[in-house]
């Protein structure tokens, strides 16, 4: 809870940059995902993405990839649209249905 608590007050005095998705994975290892995930989503808004595309999928941010908020995240970085137009759906995620996909 301690180091949560350093790693949120870490983030709200550092700099916006992609280096973030760093701070989001120490986030899901401190079992919150959410947090995790309201880091990738900033980074993702602030156009700064650059290597986010990878990040989502590490290990540790297992837990964060089952909340809805991730469905929301890879929408907003194309990967859904580009899984449908590909059919190329990787190891961590497939489609359900036309419209709905999971992820583990």
């Amino acid at each position: 809870v301690e180091a949560l608590a350093e790693l949120r007050s870490f983030v709200a005095t550092a700099p916006p940059t992609s280096e973030l998705h760093v701070a989001a994975s120490w986030a899901a290892y401190f079992g919150d995902p959410e947090f995790a995930l309201q880091l990738l989503q900033g980074i993702s808004r602030q156009q700064q993405g650059i290597g986010l595309g990878i990040a989502v999928w590490r290990p540790g941010l297992r837990n964060a990839r089952t909340l809805p908020a991730f469905k929301d995240l890879v929408r907003e970085l194309g990967l859904v649209d580009y899984w449908r137009a590909t059919g190329n759906w990787g190891d961590f995620c497939r489609p359900i249905g036309e419209e709905d996909f999971e992820c583990n």
